[in-house]
């Protein structure tokens, strides 16, 4: 697959999802992933679709654990393409990880994507996380139980209602969706 990769980027072929597989196999622990991080900054000179590959290489930084990555690299998306809501939302998530000192900025990023897809259940995911980093837990509540529905098998959504009605001690209903999280 990597020398599939390797040919279309050669031949000028840079789509969005040779760069998120370049993304993804920059953050395994495979023997793919320094050539494809030395591939990713030759991309970029290129300059086709940089936004793309920032984007990118922030959401693997951020599924990676590494936001500090997943700033830096979700910032240079943003400067890029500052209207796009995936970015503003993943860019949100990845500061309030990054500090709980954040919140207004991730809060306010956050609240720009929700402008453009209203009840987007990801971006009330995040807001929610926001919330609860801020302890503001009647929010958080709120956007979780509105993302539930469209996203009932989404771990993320279940584990912060598992950690939301932990911290409101409703140990039934912090039960139940823990249930539900192992079963996923």
């Amino acid at each position: 697959a990597y020398a599939v990769i390797k040919r279309a980027a050669k031949a000028g072929y840079v789509s969005g999802a040779l760069i998120q597989l370049l993304a993804g196999l920059a953050y395994t622990d495979g023997p793919f992933a320094k050539p494809s991080k030395e591939m990713l900054p030759r991309l970029l000179a290129g300059g086709q679709i940089n936004s793309h590959i920032y984007s990118s290489l922030g959401n693997q930084a951020l599924m990676a654990g590494d936001v500090d990555a997943a700033v830096q690299h979700l910032k240079m998306a943003l400067a890029q393409d500052p209207g796009d809501p995936s970015i503003q939302n993943n860019l949100a998530l990845a500061y309030i990880r990054q500090s709980p000192e954040n919140a207004v900025t991730a809060y306010k990023l956050c609240n720009q994507a929700l402008e453009t897809v209203p009840g987007h259940p990801d971006a009330l995911s995040t807001r929610a996380e926001i919330q609860m980093a801020r302890k503001r837990w009647a929010e958080a509540r709120i956007d979780l139980e509105t993302a539930l529905p469209s996203r009932p098998r989404c771990e993320t959504v279940r584990g912060l209602l598992v950690r939301l009605y932990t911290e409101l001690n409703e140990t039934g209903l912090a039960e139940e969706h823990r249930k539900v999280l192992e079963a996923i």
